[in-house]
């Protein structure tokens, strides 16, 4: 069972205590624990303890809404960043041709399994290597963000039709760098990386032991999408099979 209390501000449980204030950064607060407390138990600590806590600035990260998502081509177009404690960050946008779709597939799917979304480390797992990539930069554009007050998160809207081109479908890899960082603002780190798909085609695939069928329709009305191209392709982008919707 857990008990509840508040004394003077301070919250108190069977496990931890919480001690919630106007606490500031750089400044160095004394804990002491006097020996009147009493644990649920009944038992009192031998003698009083002190320590010195200090408050340090939350670790400079950003952040994009997926690691990988699949936008309606005719839709809000909508691409959002996360910023906290980041002087500048780098935007980067590829586009991902046909001949180049599969490779880099791959390349993001062992990212994604290196690296660990809900923390925030100093070097992201596995990343993948935007320069090798078969493709054509579309957008490359620094935002200035030093005007942020410390500690505080900043969305920043980033529109598709602003990075890509209005109306733009396609296939697009993001990469987003952490600039001015350190104490000399020299410093830079890579931050997350995400694959976003703008189409307005979705399909529908159902496979028997031999054989598969394909539908493909649009996403804005439903209806179907004749002369479409399937194929079906290996990890080494090796065609199996191919064929065009009726």
């Amino acid at each position: 069972h857990t008990r509840y209390g508040t004394v003077t501000g301070v919250q108190t449980c069977a496990l931890p205590i919480w001690v919630r204030g106007g606490f500031g950064l750089g400044t160095n607060y004394v804990v002491r624990v006097g020996t009147a407390l009493r644990s649920l138990d009944g038992t009192f600590p031998g003698e009083e303890t002190r320590w010195t806590n200090a408050f340090a600035p939350l670790l400079s990260n950003a952040w994009l809404p997926a690691y990988d998502a699949v936008q309606p081509a005719q839709g809000g177009r909508g691409l959002d960043i996360m910023t906290v404690n980041v002087p500048e960050v780098r935007v980067r946008v590829k586009s991902l041709g046909r001949h180049g779709l599969v490779p880099a597939l791959r390349a993001y799917e062992r990212y994604r399994r290196g690296s660990i979304p809900w923390q925030a480390q100093p070097v992201w797992g596995a990343p993948v290597d935007y320069a090798g990539l078969a493709g054509r930069t579309v957008k490359d554009e620094r935002i200035d963000l030093r005007e942020v007050p410390m500690d505080e998160a900043r969305r920043t809207a980033l529109g598709w039709d602003r990075l890509v081109g209005a109306g733009k479908p396609g296939v697009f890899f993001v990469e987003l760098e952490l600039n001015g960082l350190g104490d000399g603002g020299q410093a830079r780190r890579l931050g997350p990386q995400a694959m976003v798909q703008l189409t307005d085609l979705a399909h529908v695939l159902k496979r028997g032991r031999g054989d598969a069928v394909a539908w493909v329709f649009r996403q804005r009305d439903a209806r179907p999408v004749e002369g479409a191209r399937v194929s079906l392709r290996t990890d080494e982008d090796e065609e199996l099979a191919s064929g065009l919707t009726d």
